[in-house]
């Protein structure tokens, strides 16, 4: 059974998850592995970044979007 802070905590929770104007992503770092190697993906200050050579050359890459895509994926299915 949960106590009435907890609760309290809930339903501050609920609330502040309906308000995402308070929220500000400051920083993303990932590890995957692709088909050639193990990449990492990071996001910050400077917006988001590859390892890969492609990313070197076009400031994206495959990598990058397939993080911008599960990234937008689980923050949308989160209970």
């Amino acid at each position: 059974m949960e106590d009435d802070e907890l609760r309290e905590k809930i339903a501050l929770s609920q609330a502040y998850a309906q308000q995402p104007e308070r929220f500000e992503v400051l920083a993303v770092e990932l590890k995957m592995a692709s088909t050639h190697d193990t990449r990492r993906i990071t996001y910050g200050e400077s917006g988001w970044s590859c390892t890969c050579d492609f990313y070197r050359r076009r400031s994206t890459c495959s990598h990058i979007m397939a993080a911008q895509r599960l990234l937008k994926s689980a923050f949308t299915t989160l209970p």
